[in-house]
């Protein structure tokens, strides 16, 4: 090869450097008009809550709820929209989907090197010029690579069940948010009942007053109860329309949204029989299914510090001329792993992989636990709900009731009067707690046995 060819190669190959050192993809900050853009629709109380919750594909697309929400909000259509408008929910996605995104990328050959080398001899010579230039690449021997896939491939698993863990808890603290909105709600319109018997009693309590039958003193004290009841009615509705605000933003719609939300009592145990329920759960509960695919990470980042310690040959065959000869060869190059071997990332995820087993262990045994003890409050909770409102409520009613036929019969003796219809509100009081106990319960127990699929975007 003559001189002018060498400098040639030798320029060519600094040209291809450049171009390899050259960036595509250079990040795009956000545009303030898109911020704009996003705060005028989300204050917007009319706004189209999917304008910009397009899925990814036409196959995702077509699962898209269709839910009118000018005719209220069940907590069963709440639940679709907040799988889709969330966005926590929508960012969990956004985040699981960045570790996947690197698994056809995972477990492939170090890039070659390119080495230039040009040197010149001082002394008397014909060509004192010397040029080399060579290529380097590295071949794994021991499965590097193929073990890298592996751990690219479990952090994509994990990412994905950590999206589906937080998608499981937003839907049921959505759930449970919605039901303690119920339960403010039922409180106030028992608050308003109780407001109309006390109007009601201090309108005959004036009229026996105006009689001289009973002082005002009698009247004050009804008038007092009627004045705190209205306060507490205040607090509670002030508690009630923030939880309704939590659940919009919950949700994905605006705080200005018109939407009605239904009232929700009432909910189902998932049908599972009792002998069943710990196989399901194994099966099943995606918390466990997270710490299952946390342990196999766990093993393949063992194992994957366990491959780098093994050598890797790196070969490279290259070019020089020299005192005008041409000269080709071949250098090859490889790591003993003799001192180091990688000794401090082997221990640490060995010892990181056994934690991570036993991980999934106490998971599986504390939700056994945890079910244990929600299977007890369901109970508790049934059981006192049934003694209130078949032994409590009806003693507490003909214990107005006969007060009040007395005052209307011209004997109002006032402080029993405040005693029984505070004991009757309390007793109904005591009964929409008892039901959202129960419906809170039931909520706990689904949230351990269920098995509903999760959002399209983290089924595939």
């Amino acid at each position: 090869m003559s001189a002018p060819l060498a400098r040639r190669l030798a320029v060519a190959l600094v040209a291809v450097l450049l171009l390899a050192c050259r960036s595509t993809d250079a990040p795009t900050p956000v545009p303030a008009a898109d911020l704009e853009d996003a705060r005028t629709r989300w204050t917007a109380a009319d706004s189209e809550p999917l304008a910009d919750s397009e899925p990814p594909d036409a196959a995702a697309a077509s699962s898209r709820p269709a839910i009118a929400l000018a005719d209220g909000l069940a907590l069963d259509e709440a639940l679709e929209l907040c799988a889709w408008l969330s966005p926590r929910l929508r960012l969990a996605r956004l985040e699981a989907a960045a570790p996947r995104a690197a698994i056809p990328f995972a477990g492939r050959w170090d890039d070659p090197k390119v080495s230039l080398e040009a040197r010149r001899v001082l002394g008397g010579v014909d060509e004192p010029e010397i040029l080399g230039a060579g290529i380097a690449f590295t071949i794994p021997l021991g499965g590097q690579k193929r073990a890298a896939l592996e751990t690219a491939r479990a952090k994509g698993d994990v990412a994905t069940f950590e999206a589906r863990v937080e998608e499981w808890n937003a839907l049921y603290e959505l759930r449970r948010e919605w039901i303690e909105w119920t339960r403010d709600g039922r409180h106030i319109e028992l608050l308003d009942r109780l407001a109309k018997d006390l109007d009601e009693l201090i309108a005959i309590a004036r009229r026996l007053a105006d009689g001289g039958v009973i002082g005002l003193a009698d009247v004050r004290i009804l008038e007092l109860e009627q004045g705190t009841r209205g306060i507490e009615r205040r607090r509670l509705d002030a508690a009630h329309r923030g939880r309704r605000l939590s659940i919009l933003a919950s949700i994905g719609l605006s705080a200005k949204s018109t939407t009605e939300l239904v009232p929700h009592d009432a909910v189902a145990l998932v049908p599972i029989a009792l002998a069943d329920r710990p196989r399901h759960l194994a099966e099943h509960h995606p918390e466990l299914s997270l710490a299952l695919v946390r342990a196999r990470l766990a093993n393949a980042l063992d194992d994957e510090a366990w491959r780098k310690a093994l050598p890797e040959l790196t070969v490279e065959p290259g070019y020089e001329r020299e005192d005008g000869e041409d000269k080709v060869g071949v250098a090859l190059e490889a790591t003993l792993p003799l001192w180091n071997a990688n000794r401090a990332e082997r221990a640490e995820a060995a010892a990181a992989a056994r934690a991570a087993k036993l991980a999934v262990l106490a998971k599986y045994k504390g939700l056994l636990d945890t079910l244990a003890t929600k299977e007890l409050e369901l109970e508790a909770a049934a059981a006192i709900a049934t003694t209130v409102e078949t032994a409590l409520m009806p003693l507490a009613r003909a214990q107005l009731e006969a007060l009040r036929e007395q005052a209307r019969l011209g004997s109002l003796d006032a402080l029993r009067l405040i005693e029984a219809v505070v004991r009757r509100h309390e007793t109904e009081a005591e009964l929409i707690d008892a039901r959202r106990d129960h419906a809170l319960a039931a909520i706990a127990m689904n949230q351990i046995l269920d098995d509903a699929q999760p959002h399209a975007e983290l089924a595939r």
